[in-house]
């Protein structure tokens, strides 16, 4: 009584049985090849001994059974083909094979030429086969003349070459590599990425960006996503089941290509983003590689249309704090929800990258923080944030503006998306603040204090790297820091702001006009910075009037009064230095009319000067603060100086 076929147990058990059925296919050929031949020809490829007893042996060997007569063979072919549909038409599961024909729509043909060629890598013996039948040792894979005289149900020879074509289902979607041009001695392939996808299962590295969503996926693609940052679409996918995601900006074409293979034979939709600066080219070529299981995230939908995709478009709303600690909570471990949800910039895939990474929440925000800088090197210097406002030296009024101004970016989420004004008003996230007044006031020090208490890095914008005599660098230049500091969550600190946002002028000659696009352009730029930044100037008067409205903050630091100056040169009374009995701080704050930023200098100055005796006495104190009068270009007069006049009369 014969036994009926059961259905495929596994994966490797259907793949064993396609490669039976690729050996009984390349067995006839070779009778019948060797019918066209005759018996008994002895023939060297490329260096190498062929008999037709030794391909006997061989296909022998593959169908495990003596090779039998051509009529024999066809009649086998024909049962084994009988028997792999009985037991495909039993398995519970579609094998990972079958899923690809059936994902792709792939004819007979194409089905065969791709399993001929997936055999071929994996078994030598098939190799060596089709060197045989290609009558070249040296060409042991399947070609495009070949392929079209090997199976009986393939096409004419246009039809062929139009499947195995650039534009064919197989090379098309990366399923199949072709070396050299369209034409009959072209060996096909299968590259690398496609072969571990059907043979193996997905690596560990693979698995760290799957995003295990529960819930039903909506109907196939593929899906054009429309959103203006990707974690806005990614929010929104709860509920898509699970899904794979990748970054154009860190992957190649083919890996992509691999990676959504991977996804679709896992029944799960793959999410492609950061693609919408690439090439028109690329865009085109791995839009027309996609398959229906697959979702293109842009914030420039105009760039994906006119590439022949029948794209199914979906739009997805900003995502609020509360959606993207809720998504970040159901795929990271809870207590990293909250930091991961702070960073809007970074693509999803970095971060589930760094989330995988990190072992506790400290971890991750030093990773955070690393990759915030990257972007930023080389076009502005880190600055260091040691200081917080209670540190400064300010009135009350300027210290409470300057924590609502840090306080922004936590209260974005609560002004513009629970109230809705940023719907309604088309507010931005982030802030621009400037500040104004004499060198010395503090300017800087608040600037790395408002990034400190709002979680920032603060970054200063190198000036002499930024401005360019030629026509429209400044612009591109000007244009990647905005751009790095809207990737990098960073604060933004440009140090004497009127350098490039001084006012327009009236238009003379052409350099007036090119120095006001430069002004039209900054102003457009920096309106559309949704990050934080701050600029600083001692020369307020000088600005541009038209940027005043675009500022979220102004403010006016003054020069610090006698008890303010007080407050600041008792910090020599608070620190280690020893003191001489004669030191009269009060005298100083009283006497000398400084800025902060002076008196630190003068403290320093005689901290140097006084290390020899091994204290400070006021006479350091005198002749460093005649330097700083020296500094400013201020005449040294008695009247000020009083009895310690003879002493520093020569120190400026």
């Amino acid at each position: 009584m014969t036994e009926m076929p059961t259905g495929f147990a596994d994966d490797e058990a259907c793949l064993k049985a396609r490669i039976g059925l690729v050996s009984l296919h390349l067995s006839r050929a070779v009778h019948q090849l060797r019918a066209l031949r005759g018996e008994g020809r002895e023939d060297h490829f490329a260096g190498v001994l062929m008999r037709d007893a030794d391909v006997a042996a061989l296909c022998a060997g593959l169908i495990a059974d003596p090779l039998p007569d051509p009529d024999t063979l066809t009649g086998a072919l024909n049962a084994a083909q009988a028997r792999y549909a009985s037991r495909l038409a039993q398995s519970s599961v579609p094998p990972r094979i079958e899923r690809v024909r059936l994902l792709y729509g792939l004819t007979d043909f194409e089905e065969t030429v791709l399993m001929t060629c997936l055999s071929a890598a994996l078994d030598p013996r098939i190799a060596r086969v089709l060197g045989y039948l290609n009558e070249d040792m040296a060409q042991q894979h399947l070609t495009i003349g070949l392929a079209q005289r090997l199976y009986p149900a393939a096409p004419d020879l246009a039809g062929c070459w139009q499947a195995l074509s650039d534009g064919g289902t197989l090379l098309r979607h990366g399923l199949l590599a072709r070396t050299g041009p369209l034409e009959g001695s072209a060996a096909l392939r299968v590259p690398q990425g496609v072969l571990d996808a059907l043979v193996l299962e997905p690596a560990a590295a693979d698995l760290a960006a799957v995003v295990p969503f529960a819930g039903t996926r909506s109907t196939p693609g593929p899906l054009l996503i429309v959103a203006a940052k990707p974690l806005d679409a990614f929010a929104q996918a709860a509920g898509e089941g699970p899904l794979w995601l990748s970054d154009g900006a860190e992957a190649t074409r083919e890996e992509t290509m691999r990676f959504g293979l991977m996804a679709a034979l896992a029944g799960e939709r793959h999410w492609l983003t950061g693609w919408d600066d690439a090439s028109r080219e690329d865009r085109r070529a791995l839009a027309h590689s996609l398959g229906v299981h697959a979702a293109v995230v842009t914030a420039r939908p105009a760039l994906w249309d006119g590439l022949g995709i029948g794209w199914h478009r979906r739009s997805a709303p900003p995502a609020t704090s509360h959606d993207l600690q809720t998504t970040w909570a159901t795929i990271a471990h809870p207590d990293f929800a909250a930091i991961l949800a702070e960073d809007r910039a970074s693509s999803p895939v970095h971060l589930c990258r760094l989330a995988h990474e990190a072992a506790d929440p400290k971890a991750l925000r030093a990773a955070l923080d690393a990759s915030r800088s990257g972007p930023m090197h080389g076009l502005a210097d880190r600055v260091p944030t040691p200081f917080t406002l209670d540190d400064i030296e300010l009135p009350d009024r300027l210290r409470t503006r300057l924590n609502g101004f840090a306080a922004r970016r936590q209260q974005d989420n609560e002004v513009l998306e629970n109230w809705g004004l940023g719907r309604l008003l088309g507010a931005e996230r982030g802030g621009v603040a400037l500040f104004l007044g004499p060198s010395g006031v503090g300017k800087t020090m608040a600037a790395g204090a408002v990034a400190r208490a709002a979680g920032l890095a603060l970054w200063r914008v190198n000036l002499a790297t930024v401005v360019s005599k030629y026509i429209g660098e400044t612009e591109a230049n000007l244009d990647r820091i905005f751009s790095a500091a809207d990737k990098g969550e960073v604060m933004l600190f440009f140090d004497e702001a009127e350098a490039l946002f001084s006012k327009r002028a009236d238009v003379k000659d052409a350099r007036d006009r090119y120095a006001n696009m430069e002004m039209a352009y900054l102003l457009q730029r920096i309106e559309s910075f949704a990050g934080m930044a701050v600029l600083a100037s001692n020369m307020g008067a000088s600005l541009e009037p038209s940027m005043m409205r675009r500022f979220d903050l102004v403010l006016d630091f003054p020069a610090p009064d006698t008890a303010a100056r007080r407050r600041i040169w008792a910090r020599l009374e608070t620190s280690d230095v020893p003191l001489g009995s004669c030191v009269d701080l009060d005298e100083m704050a009283e006497r000398f009319d400084l800025t902060g930023g002076h008196i630190r200098q003068a403290i320093l100055s005689a901290a140097h000067a006084g290390v020899v005796a091994g204290r400070v006495t006021q006479r350091d104190l005198m002749r460093a603060v005649a330097r700083e009068y020296a500094k400013l270009g201020r005449p040294v007069r008695r009247e000020e100086f009083g009895p310690h006049f003879a002493d520093v009369r020569g120190a400026g």
